[in-house]
């Protein structure tokens, strides 16, 4: 970076390595090696991260067991700052727990939030296309019947009252979650 080298490139390498997985790599070192990634994509200009990448990155991290919880949670910064530019699909991740749920409601409603405290940057259409995402989530989610009540009711109320412009597929989430109760 200090080379004065496109981001966007440096980006893509970060990326490239980091799911390219580590050829006799001990797990200390593949923790150490990401943890190095995650700092160096701090750095980067913001406009040359891709959220695809991020994500990948993010599901990477998931399978590491020793990564400090420091660089985790700088990394699920990242992400949820640019989740207006995600997909369902990115969404969509595991959970860590099989048996609490099928997704990983906790990394969706901690992302939701970081992109909320980033709520003085971003724009009226950014907070829809994240309420509209949410939505989404929300009727993927709902038909789990190991998701609990608790869980549903915080994705539902962690987006403030004006980011719906329509309540109608927030009510089908509503609808399906209550019949699988």
């Amino acid at each position: 970076m200090s080379q004065k080298l496109d981001h966007a490139t440096i980006f893509r390498f970060i990326v490239f390595r980091l799911k390219s997985g580590y050829i006799s790599v001990t797990a200390s070192e593949k923790c150490k090696i990401t943890e190095v990634a995650i700092n160096l994509l701090s750095l980067l200009d913001r406009s040359s991260l891709s959220c695809r990448g991020l994500f990948d990155i993010l599901q990477a991290v998931s399978r590491l067991k020793n990564i400090s919880k420091f660089y985790a949670l700088k990394l699920e910064h990242l992400v949820g700052s640019m989740l207006d530019q995600a997909t369902l699909d990115h969404l969509l991740v595991p959970s860590p727990h099989k048996n609490h749920h099928v997704y990983d409601v906790n990394l969706v409603l901690r992302l939701l939030k970081v992109f909320i405290l980033e709520g003085s940057t971003m724009s009226r259409n950014q907070l829809r296309k994240v309420a509209s995402l949410t939505d989404s989530y929300l009727i993927e989610v709902a038909p789990d019947i190991r998701l609990k009540p608790s869980k549903f009711a915080a994705l539902i109320m962690v987006l403030p009252d004006p980011a719906r412009e329509s309540s109608d597929r927030l009510y089908q989430a509503i609808d399906m979650y209550l019949q699988v109760c």
